[in-house]
């Protein structure tokens, strides 16, 4: 695996309301810090994997990374949480993409998905 040093464990809290909308506060901690250096040192086991699962609780450039060091029959899982604009290399490659109502919408550019960034 993949060992970031120095920080915490990502955590996030995640409350719903009466109606079912949820709100999540994340402290990203070590997931903040993994880098496309950490996925490179990682290539030997990027490259045995048959599924990755990835989330946008890493930084977008670590997941493409990711992307680029998988092996040509590795199956990528993206779930794009938080919501962010995914470049085409990213997108491409999901296999599958797992998104909620408001990760579709902001993904296909409607509005009413906006990003909490």
């Amino acid at each position: 695996g993949v060992l970031v040093g120095g920080a915490p464990t990502g955590v996030a809290l995640i409350t719903v309301d009466p109606s079912g909308d949820n709100s999540i506060v994340v402290s990203p901690g070590a997931n903040g810090r993994l880098t496309p250096e950490d996925v490179r040192a990682a290539a030997p086991l990027l490259a045995a994997a048959r599924v990755i699962s990835v989330q946008l609780e890493i930084p977008l450039d670590t997941v493409a990374e990711t992307v680029r060091g998988r092996g040509p029959d590795t199956r990528l899982v993206l779930n794009p949480s938080p919501p962010a604009p995914l470049p085409g290399e990213v997108l491409a490659a999901c296999d599958p993409l797992v998104v909620n109502e408001h990760e579709a919408r902001y993904i296909l550019g409607d509005g009413a998905g906006e990003s909490p960034h």
